[in-house]
């Protein structure tokens, strides 16, 4: 949603034809959540962005892809920008280059803060509900998000994730109001609509918030296995604590492969990448990174960099790390198995 307070599109200037009225609904419901805590009205949202998604009318996205700016010759540090430099451009060229962007201090302090507070929250809520309790102020910080007569096709996969510290941020309808909101004040949802000349659409198991503990598993991974070589895709992960040295940050190979590294067979989604692999692409000249983040610091990264939870050994990591990551992606490449959600 905009600063005009005009309902909001799939493309700047494009209108959805028919779903009129539930784009308002969407900014009306939004405005109820902001002013009271409406925690009915922060649920129906869930179900509307995904029911305008599903009307299937996106504008046609570009033709050419992957976006490119230049034919600069990648580095082997991780690009990096603050954000008083960072444009659709930069996002580009870096992606283009290395797979990856560094934002420091993107996120303001003010909302990291109130996103880590409403994650314990979220995780707080699940463990009360598995005790047994049925307080209903509960739903405003954990419902299981389910499309509307369909059935929970997600649900071992968030027993999984929840019991790691994650929480799908759509099963926390309060949590996904503040990352909305958030995305809207950074000028994230403009910039990616630039991006990938649409504007972009989130998914449910695909936003999550994470309070990762020292002993998370860990593993080399490119996500191009999971989304398919022809899903338009772009990470934006967000440390909302420090982490690298006392918590478990991230590594990450600033390289673009193209395509996946290792010929790996299928099935996907999550196939590893074996640490020779990523030991070869060293000798080559791209070395894995394990940088130092502060809260607040964003990393854009695309479907081919290859990444994992920082490893290590675990007594080397005393404290939890608080992150987000969301998956944008362009609505007509992405299937709705992933349930898209409108932004």
């Amino acid at each position: 949603m905009d600063s005009s307070g005009k309902p909001p599109s799939f493309a700047t200037g494009d209108s959805l034809r028919g779903v009129d009225s539930e784009l308002r609904l969407i900014t009306e419901l939004s405005d109820a959540v902001r002013k009271n805590g409406d925690a009915k009205a922060a649920a129906e949202l869930i179900h509307l962005r995904h029911k305008v998604c599903l009307t299937g009318q996106h504008p046609p996205p570009p033709e050419h892809w992957p976006p490119t700016v230049s034919t600069n010759v990648g580095g082997t540090e991780i690009p990096t920008v603050s954000p008083g430099e960072l444009t659709v451009e930069v996002l580009k060229d870096a992606i283009s280059r290395q797979s990856c962007l560094l934002v420091p201090g993107l996120m303001p302090e003010r909302d990291v803060d109130d996103i880590v507070a409403g994650i314990d929250r979220a995780l707080d809520a699940i463990a009360r509900r598995k005790a047994g309790d049925t307080d209903p102020s509960l739903e405003s910080w954990f419902l299981p998000y389910v499309p509307e007569g369909a059935k929970d096709a997600y649900a071992e996969v968030r027993h999984w994730a929840n019991m790691c510290g994650t929480v799908f941020a759509a099963d926390s309808p309060q949590n996904f109001q503040r990352f909305v909101d958030t995305c809207n004040s950074m000028g994230v949802f403009d910039l990616l609509t630039e991006y990938f000349g649409v504007r972009p659409v989130m998914s449910v198991p695909k936003t999550t918030l994470k309070r990762v503990t020292p002993d998370t598993p860990i593993g080399w991974h490119q996500d191009i296995r999971a989304y398919g070589e022809n899903t338009r895709a772009l990470n934006m992960w967000v440390a909302l604590s420090p982490c690298g040295k006392d918590a478990r940050g991230l590594g990450v190979v600033p390289i673009n492969p193209g395509g996946p590294v290792e010929d790996t067979p299928p099935p996907p989604p999550l196939v590893p990448i074996s640490d020779e692999t990523i030991s070869r692409l060293a000798v080559e000249g791209t070395p894995a990174h394990e940088p130092l983040f502060e809260k607040g610091d964003v990393l854009f990264f695309d479907t081919v960099l290859p990444h994992t939870t920082q490893q290590g050994d675990i007594a080397k990591f005393t404290k939890n790390r608080y992150a987000m990551e969301c998956w944008f992606f362009s609505p007509t490449t992405l299937e709705d198995i992933w349930l898209p959600l409108h932004v």
